[in-house]
């Protein structure tokens, strides 16, 4: 991503907030104590969101699950896939 499009992602987010989530100076870039607090949010339903979604595909067995057929989604009814085998009737 070049720099100016990050530049501007972080200011429209900034503008979201409505408070800015980093202090910069010529020299240096900081997180404001604002950021900080931000940054340890999104960490942390981050993490809260991977642990829910790897319980959600987890069986009590610690394994995941897998699905029935050879690993393909089904058609939607009525359409064909190409390369698709004829179904038992």
């Amino acid at each position: 991503m070049p720099r100016s499009s990050l530049i501007a992602a972080v200011r429209s987010l900034e503008a979201q907030l409505g408070y800015e989530l980093f202090d910069n100076t010529a020299s240096t870039t900081q997180l404001t104590p604002k950021g900080e607090a931000y940054l340890l949010d999104a960490e942390r339903q981050l993490e809260k969101s991977a642990k829910s979604a790897a319980q959600s595909v987890a069986k009590p067995g610690g394994k995941a699950k897998a699905s029935k057929g050879r690993g393909r989604a089904p058609a939607a009814k009525g359409k064909s896939t190409p390369g698709r085998r004829r179904q038992a009737r």
